[in-house]
């Protein structure tokens, strides 16, 4: 494919530029779809461009659409994919797929297909081949759109909703101005408690998205539900960790909002990576510091059971464990990190969302992202540390391959 777009651009006598990552990357949709447009940010800095156009198109967004209808979303997930955020526009957002190839056919322009969006193995290719068919045959009627609706209307609402977001945190902040979005977003800033908690719950559930958002920070619906309930029930003194990079605490009668370096995401390939070798490292997760060491081939090594959070061994808080597990060669490397959005373990109880599996056992918003959790090369999750161990990497009494051991430092 990079070969075609190179005599394209070589015909049209466009500069072409490509590239590949210098370490692996976990086969998920979301460290991928960050390494690529990381890559597209550093070139456009490299060759002084202003402006970064993608090819998304309408049938894509009603797509995303389903895929965050799937893993459970907000106004904003359904607003989908903006025309604009930033540098990244999306000129053919508008435009079906069948009207652009029709366009490339009526001019003969050859164009390549990407072998992925056919591999049922992604969740995006099922959406494409299997769901919006089976809604096109239900329905009588072409659903993309009835998506493509909603996104428009979703898109309007959250807008409306960022305007609100700014004023707020405009009125909460002295000498924060309503024009501060176009300005550099500071680390800290100092808001009145009174003007957040005379708010309610929506608009404050807005702004501090926008403040997190501003900053880098993606600040989830369950953290966003714990920000706020500090800012309604919080003592004078106390703090919360809503997200990774974003610290809240409160000071008398003031809020304090900052971000924390220590709390950032880690590197786009996702944590620790465990080879087939064996070995041992730091890393961390969340704000939490772990060591591990793992080995391989463990032989005579007895099956474990993973420890829940009211027996002893690995606590969610994060103290010393161990795991013994059966994974096979083909799952190597193995990537130690913390949770990520569509997280999902099979257990003998069926397979379940790892927000859910959290739930469950009362696991609290500020700790979700310090849990360690341990995946395969294709993003599958193996084992949630302290919580639950897959059903298809439990090992046989007979002993295991895997072991791991993991303390804080």
């Amino acid at each position: 494919m990079a070969e075609h777009c190179s005599r394209v651009c070589m015909d049209l006598e466009i500069p072409f530029h490509s590239g590949r990552p210098a370490q692996s990357i976990p086969a998920r949709h979301a460290a991928l779809r960050r390494a690529r447009y990381r890559y597209l940010s550093d070139t456009a800095r490299r060759i002084g461009a202003d402006r970064i156009a993608t090819a998304h198109h309408a049938d894509d967004q009603a797509e995303t659409v389903l895929l965050r209808i799937d893993r459970g979303t907000g106004v904003r997930g359904l607003a989908g994919i903006p025309r604009r955020r930033g540098s990244i526009v999306r000129p053919l957002l508008g435009e079906r797929r069948s009207g652009i190839l029709a366009w490339l056919s009526d001019r003969a322009i050859a164009f390549e297909s990407d072998p992925a969006n056919e591999d049922l193995r992604w969740a995006r290719a099922r959406v494409r081949h299997l769901l919006l068919p089976a809604l096109r045959q239900a329905l009588g009627r072409d659903p993309v759109p009835l998506l493509l609706e909603i996104a428009e209307q979703a898109a309007q609402t959250e807008r409306w909703l960022s305007a609100a977001g700014e004023r707020l945190l405009a009125g909460a902040c002295p000498g924060r101005g309503p024009t501060d979005s176009l300005r550099p977003a500071t680390p800290r800033e100092i808001h009145a408690l009174d003007v957040w908690r005379s708010a309610s719950g929506i608009e404050r559930a807005e702004a501090l998205r926008v403040w997190a958002r501003r900053r880098g920070l993606d600040l989830s619906s369950g953290g966003t539900r714990a920000a706020e309930e500090f800012i309604t029930k919080g003592r004078s003194g106390g703090r919360v960790l809503p997200t990774r990079g974003l610290r809240i605490s409160r000071s008398f009668d003031s809020l304090i909002l900052e971000t924390t370096e220590t709390d950032r995401p880690g590197p786009e390939t996702g944590g620790l990576e465990l080879y087939r070798e064996g070995g041992h490292d730091l890393t961390t997760i969340g704000d939490r510091s772990f060591r591990v060491r793992w080995t391989t081939n463990a032989g005579s090594e007895p099956g474990l059971r993973e420890s829940s959070s009211d027996e002893p061994g690995l606590r969610p808080a994060g103290a010393a464990g161990r795991v013994a597990l059966a994974v096979g060669r083909e799952h190597y490397p193995l990537v130690l990190r913390s949770r990520a959005p569509g997280d999902r373990i099979a257990t003998s109880g069926g397979t379940r969302k790892l927000k859910k599996l959290f739930g469950e056992r009362k696991v609290p918003v500020c700790e979700r992202d310090r849990i360690p959790v341990l995946a395969d090369r294709s993003g599958r999750v193996i084992w949630v540390a302290g919580l639950a161990t897959a059903e298809w990497a439990r090992p046989s009494p007979d002993g295991a391959d895997l072991v791991i051991e993991i303390e804080n430092v």
